[in-house]
C-alpha cells in the first residue's frame, strides 16, 4: 500500500460504485417471490409490492413475474422454489407452479 493511501484504505474497502439498486420496488421486482420482496421501514412499516404477506399466510409459494422467464434467467429458482415450498408452502400447487413438475425423458433432454 502506498503512503498517501494509508489514510483512506479502511473507509475504501466496500465496493460502492455498483452498488444501484434503485427504489425499493425495483428492488422487489428482482426477488424471485412475492414473499422475498418484503420490505419493512426503521418504524416498522411493512412495503408489499406483490402481496407476500396473503402468499405467506395462504402458503403459497408464488414467483414474481412469469415463472417459466424467471427460471430460464436463473435455474436455480426451481431449487429455491421446493426448498421454500418443502418450509412454507400448503398444497396445491398454482397452475404455474404445477408446470415444474413436467416429467425429463431418460435421454436426460425433454
Amino acid at each position: 500500500m502506498a503512503a498517501d493511501d494509508s489514510a483512506t484504505a479502511p473507509d475504501d474497502l466496500l465496493i460502492t460504485l455498483d452498488n444501484v439498486f434503485g427504489t425499493a420496488e425495483q428492488d422487489a421486482q428482482r426477488r424471485d417471490f412475492t414473499f422475498n420482496a418484503l420490505y419493512a421501514d426503521a418504524e416498522g412499516t411493512i412495503y408489499d409490492y406483490f402481496d407476500g404477506r396473503a402468499d405467506l399466510v395462504a402458503g403459497r409459494v408464488r414467483f414474481i413475474g412469469d415463472p417459466d422467464r424467471r427460471i430460464a434467467e436463473d435455474h436455480l429458482r426451481v431449487l429455491r422454489f421446493f426448498r421454500f415450498y418443502a418450509w412454507f408452502g400448503q398444497p396445491p400447487l398454482d397452475a404455474a407452479s404445477s408446470r415444474m413438475w413436467r416429467p425429463i425423458s431418460s435421454s436426460g433432454t425433454e
